[in-house]
Order: C-alpha cells, then sequence, then structure tokens
C-alpha cells in the first residue's frame, strides 16, 4: 500500500519484497523495541538487499506506517459495517472478534513503539471514511470524534492485549460500546 503519495515498485517481487519486510519487522517487534531494530536487521530477517529496502520505504517508520495503514484500514472497514445505532454491543463485539483473530499482530502495533503511528493512522482513514459517510454523531466536531475514537479505542484494545489471554473479550466490547461507541454514534445534543 503506497503512503502518503510515496510510488513503489508494483511488480509481483516488490510486493512479495514488502510483505516480507512486514512480516519481518513484526518478528523483531515482538522481540524488541523500535529503537533497536535496524534497517539492517529487517533486510535480513526478510532476507531481501537493503537497496530492496530503500526501493519500497524511507525508514523502518515508514514501514511500520505501511503496517499500520494496512491494518487500520481493514478495522475500519468493519467498523463502518458494524454502524448500528441499535446493537452497539454487537459492533463492540465485532471489533473485539477482528483484534482477538489478529491478537498477536495487534498487541505488536499497540503495545510498542508502532502506537502512536497506528493512532495517527487511524484518525486520517477514520476521519477520510465518516466524511464519506457523513458525521456520525453530526452535533460532534469530526476532528475531535475521529482523535476521540482512536484514542479511546486504542487505549482499551492496549490495555486488554496486555492482560491475560483469557480476559473476556465480553467485557471489552462492553467498554468500548459504553465509553466510545454510545458518546459518539447515539445522536446527542449539544
Amino acid at each position: 500500500m503506497a503512503r502518503e503519495g510515496k510510488h513503489r515498485p508494483s511488480d509481483a517481487r516488490a510486493v512479495r519484497s514488502r510483505g516480507a519486510m512486514r512480516r519481518a519487522m513484526l518478528e523483531l517487534l515482538e522481540a524488541r523495541s523500535l529503537d533497536r531494530i535496524s534497517i539492517k536487521d529487517v533486510t535480513l530477517t526478510a532476507r531481501v538487499s537493503y537497496p530492496t529496502f530503500f526501493r519500497n520505504y524511507t525508514s523502518k517508520t515508514d514501514l511500520l506506517g505501511d503496517i499500520a495503514a494496512e491494518e487500520v484500514q481493514q478495522l475500519i472497514a468493519l467498523m463502518l459495517s458494524y454502524v448500528d445505532r441499535s446493537d452497539l454491543q454487537g459492533n463492540a463485539e465485532g471489533i473485539c472478534r477482528y483484534v482477538e483473530e489478529h491478537r498477536r499482530l495487534w498487541t505488536v502495533l499497540l503495545n510498542t513503539g508502532a502506537s502512536p503511528i497506528m493512532r495517527d493512522e487511524f484518525i486520517k482513514a477514520g476521519m477520510a471514511s465518516v466524511e464519506d459517510r457523513g458525521r456520525i454523531n453530526p452535533g460532534l466536531p469530526l476532528d475531535m470524534v475521529s482523535a476521540f475514537v482512536a484514542g479511546g479505542l486504542f487505549e482499551i484494545l492496549a490495555w486488554w492485549l496486555r492482560q491475560p489471554e483469557d480476559y473476556p473479550a465480553g467485557r471489552i466490547a462492553a467498554f468500548l460500546k459504553l465509553l466510545v461507541l454510545e458518546p459518539t454514534v447515539v445522536p446527542h445534543d449539544v
């Protein structure tokens, strides 16, 4: 996925290389913090050349942003498919199911140095998606709602992913409904 207008090669080999580098970055993030990962570490783990990295990314932050953008787009598409004021609990449970199915990836993305990148990507993508569908709660400023939803969603999910794996997803869904969805989806006079 090209970010911020950067042209990236689109041939099959380049696409495979980017996939290998994304997987390598996630593998490395499980073992150490972002500041302790070098581009050389990524290329060695991904088994691609150093120049291949720079044909696709400008920095390791750019690579991480690519991972974040892809995952955020998937979560936003899921969330928008669930926007139903009559079943906020079901909406929240759907979000939790998705994160639980991708727990390892989301743990890395939300509980490492990637978290600010994830939040920024979510705010940008969320604003674009909501603008296309109209404001969810017309009484609230769109940029404020996007930041609030991103912050609330990510803090709740990050907290959950630091708990033992058997922590009930239903409880997290209830937190999401009460603290994030109801305030932003249900119309209120403000």
